[in-house]
């Protein structure tokens, strides 16, 4: 008899192989209140940047794929004391699937180690353009990894309470669902499993879904 083959995340390294990226096609959103070092630099090597001096609602980024957001001075127009760690917070709370980078040249107490850790990197004010450029590059090589972007999905999932077990299950879902190139797959699985959870795990489900079924498009558009 033959069993039904269980599919791994190590699976995914396959269509690792198969991407390919522009970084001019990945849009990026700066929020500082002052002069963002290396900009024109950093748009010579492709790079896709707007700049925001701070953000009015934070809808106004749900279109970019990578925001590079400073600490202090931003995050006023919100109204909380924590500045740019609110603005964190709220990006990464309403748009999971953004690759966040926190910088600044200050100093902070303990209590806002929790928001640095809802980034995906974090940077001190004052590096050259040179490690920009890898930040940037390894950002969107981040965004288009299938094996990155579930572990990240995985850890939040895991945080706001969903079961190991539904989880594990998605897991195979989600990567048989990737190598096959169908995302009816994953989306019917995630349909299921989401129902009875409130809406900011549901939101959670819906990047995984919206990201597989990008991924997937751009697989199947390249073969």
């Amino acid at each position: 008899m033959f069993g039904f083959k269980k599919y791994t995340l190590k699976d995914l390294e396959q269509v690792k192989a198969q991407i390919k990226t522009d970084n001019s096609k990945f849009k990026i959103a700066v929020i500082e209140d002052k002069v963002f070092p290396f900009l024109e630099e950093l748009r010579r090597h492709d790079f896709n940047i707007t700049i925001y001096n701070d953000i009015e609602r934070i809808n106004l980024i749900a279109d970019y794929d990578i925001v590079v957001s400073d600490i202090k001075g931003v995050g006023k127009l919100l109204g909380s004391k924590l500045q740019g760690a609110h603005l964190i917070e709220e990006i990464h709370k309403r748009y999971p699937s953004i690759y966040l980078i926190a910088y600044s040249a200050s100093l902070f107490n303990p209590e806002y180690n929790k928001y640095f850790q809802l980034c995906d990197e974090t940077k001190k004010k004052g590096i050259d353009v040179n490690d920009w450029v890898k930040t940037l590059e390894l950002a969107i090589k981040n965004i288009n990894d299938p094996i990155y972007q579930w572990e990240k999905s995985r850890k939040i999932l895991l945080k706001n309470g969903v079961d190991i077990g539904i989880v594990s299950k998605l897991e195979r879902v989600y990567v048989k669902s990737i190598i096959k190139g169908k995302k009816g797959i994953l989306i019917k699985q995630l349909s299921t499993s989401k129902s009875g959870f409130p809406d900011s795990v549901k939101i959670i489900f819906d990047s995984v879904a919206v990201f597989a079924g990008t991924l997937i498009s751009n697989i199947l558009k390249s073969e």
